[in-house]
C-alpha cells in the first residue's frame, strides 16, 4: 500500500523510484526508538499532557515543580516502573529496582520534589539573587512501561524537569537533548511565550 501511494502521488517514474529507496530507508529503521522530549518552564503542563495521552492520572502534577527526575515513557505489554538510583545516593543501593504499584503516589514517593525543600530553596534565592539552590534527586531517570499504542512502534515520550526551575535543574533536560528526535514544548496557556519560552 506504501509503495502505490508512492506511485500515485508521484506519477514520474524516476522519482516514484527515488521515493520507493526513501521508502525501503524507512522501513529499514522501523524498529528504532524514536525519542520525543517534552520539555518547558516548571509547572507548564508537561506532565498533565503526558497524563492526558496516557489517559490516566499516573505523573505527580502540581502548582510547584513535581519532576525532578527524566521520565521515559516505553510501551510495555505490561505496566511497571523502574527506578535508576544516581552511584552512592539512595539509601537502598546503587541497583535499578520496580515500584511495586504503579501509581501517581508511588511514583512521587521516590521521584517528587519535597514541598519543604521546594519552598526553602525558592525563597533562599529569591533573598540572594546570586544563590541557585540546587535540588538533586537520588534517581538518574525513571523508566515506565505502559501498553500505549502511540509507543508500539518504539515512540518513547521523555518527562523532563522543568526549564527555568527554582532549583538549577535545566542541566538534566540540557543534557538530555542531544538524544532526543523531536522535542514538544509545552507552554502555560496564562501566560504563554514569556522570556523563559523565547530563551
Amino acid at each position: 500500500r506504501e509503495e502505490d501511494c508512492v506511485i500515485q502521488i508521484y506519477s514520474d517514474p524516476e522519482r516514484a523510484a527515488a521515493q520507493k529507496e526513501k521508502l525501503e530507508i524507512a522501513r529499514s529503521k522501523t524498529g528504532e526508538k524514536f525519542i520525543v522530549l517534552i520539555i518547558g518552564a516548571f509547572s507548564s503542563g508537561k506532565s498533565s499532557m503526558i497524563n492526558a495521552m496516557i489517559g490516566e492520572e499516573l505523573l505527580p502534577t502540581g502548582f510547584l515543580p513535581e519532576t525532578a527526575v527524566l521520565g521515559e515513557l516505553h510501551y510495555g505489554e505490561e505496566k511497571r516502573i523502574t527506578l535508576y538510583p544516581k552511584k552512592g545516593c539512595w539509601e537502598g543501593g546503587d541497583e535499578p529496582f520496580d515500584l511495586k504499584k504503579t501509581t501517581s503516589d508511588e511514583i512521587e514517593r521516590y521521584v517528587s520534589l519535597s514541598a519543604d525543600d521546594a519552598i526553602n530553596a525558592m525563597e533562599k534565592n529569591a533573598m540572594d539573587s546570586e544563590s541557585t539552590s540546587k535540588i538533586d534527586s537520588k534517581f538518574e531517570k525513571m523508566v515506565i512501561y505502559w501498553p500505549l499504542n502511540i509507543l508500539k512502534d518504539g515512540v518513547v515520550l521523555v518527562d523532563s524537569p522543568g526549564i527555568n526551575d527554582p532549583y538549577s535543574n535545566d542541566y538534566i533536560v540540557n543534557d538530555y537533548l542531544p538524544h532526543a528526535d523531536a522535542i514538544v514544548y509545552v507552554m502555560d496557556s496564562q501566560k504563554a511565550y514569556q522570556g523563559t519560552d523565547r530563551a
